[in-house]
């Protein structure tokens, strides 16, 4: 077990590391400083000549770009089209009399049973979508299916 300290030698050991504290607070801007920002002597040290061209290796051509992102692919708008021509379903209210609002190639819809839609008329609204006289089924949320 280590001895008792003395008053004397415990404000010793307090003031010291009370210095030691503020000199390392003092140096912390110094230690800060980015190597990336150096001075303007630092910047006349490297080499002056830098390759400012693509290297004429075809091993390190860069690779080409399969197609534009931001333009739809042909099946990307196929497949939107066949969903907005045939109707998609966009929500349901069930009760007393169910309705329902469709998307279409004419525009959004609020129908209910009997209303003609797409050259046929709506025989059924449930939870799971439309059904039209003609057999098909228009699926809530998704893109028809026959």
């Amino acid at each position: 077990m280590l001895p008792p300290l003395s008053d004397a030698r415990r404000v010793t050991l307090l003031q010291l590391a009370a210095l030691s504290c503020v000199s390392a607070l003092c140096l912390i801007p110094f230690a800060s400083v980015s190597s990336s920002v150096g001075s303007p002597q630092s910047a006349r040290r490297l080499p002056a000549e830098l390759p400012r061209r693509l290297p004429a290796d075809p091993a390190a051509a860069l690779p080409a770009a399969l197609r534009d992102p931001f333009v739809a692919s042909p099946r990307a708008i196929a497949l939107e089209s066949a969903g907005t021509s045939i109707g998609v379903v966009r929500a349901v209210a069930l009760g007393a009399e169910p309705r329902a609002i469709l998307e279409t190639a004419s525009g959004t819809l609020m129908v209910k049973i009997g209303a003609a839609v797409m050259g046929s008329h709506i025989v059924a609204i449930d939870a799971a979508g439309v059904l039209l006289e003609d057999g098909v089924r228009l699926p809530l949320g998704n893109a028809t299916q026959r």
